[in-house]
This record gives C-alpha cells, sequence and structure tokens, in this order.
C-alpha cells in the first residue's frame, strides 16, 4: 500500500483590492490505488501582510499553499498528512461502505 498525498487550497478571504489573503481553508487527499481517498482539513489564518504584496489577480494556489505550510511548519505537515493516511487506512479496514454495492 502506497499512500500519495496532495494539498489544495478549498476557498479563502482575502482583499480583493491588495491581494491580503486573511483566511485559507484547505485539505490534504490521502489516496491509495487499492483502498480509495481520505481527506484531512483545515484553515490558516494570517495577520502579516506578505512584503511585496502579491496582487489579488496573481494570486495561484501554489503561492497560497506556500504560505498556508510555512505557517504550520514541516513537524506539524508531516503529522496532518499521517493523519491523512491512518484515516485511510482506518476507514478501509472498518467496512463502512456497503458490502453489496
Amino acid at each position: 500500500m502506497a499512500i500519495t498525498t496532495s494539498w489544495n487550497i478549498t476557498s479563502m478571504d482575502a482583499s480583493t483590492s491588495d491581494g491580503f489573503v486573511y483566511t485559507a481553508r484547505w485539505k490534504i487527499t490521502a489516496s491509495d490505488s487499492s483502498v480509495g481517498v481520505n481527506t484531512f482539513i483545515g484553515e490558516s489564518s494570517f495577520s502579516v501582510r506578505p512584503d511585496p504584496l502579491i496582487s489579488y489577480n496573481s494570486l495561484t494556489e501554489d503561492i497560497v499553499l506556500g504560505w498556508v505550510k510555512t505557517g504550520i511548519g514541516s513537524t506539524t505537515i508531516a503529522h496532518y498528512e499521517k493523519v491523512a493516511g491512518i484515516g485511510l487506512t482506518i476507514a478501509n479496514r472498518k467496512g463502512s461502505d456497503l458490502p453489496w454495492i
């Protein structure tokens, strides 16, 4: 079983006038081709404006994910990804789907 994880921004609150992102909501998706998928969701709030600011129309998911991951830190990132993977294996063992479908 090889679990892979991916991060996505699901929504955010930002000032369209200057691009400052106040809050970013994100999810980690853990997947395995033989087991399925599991998600772990979270929210990050920002109070310090980056210098220089990036205009709202120039923001990309990679930029915002970079801010999220920097704020979270590598130890917590590893923990969150592990939790998403553990949830995937637990869901597989519980038999949460209907067996006759």
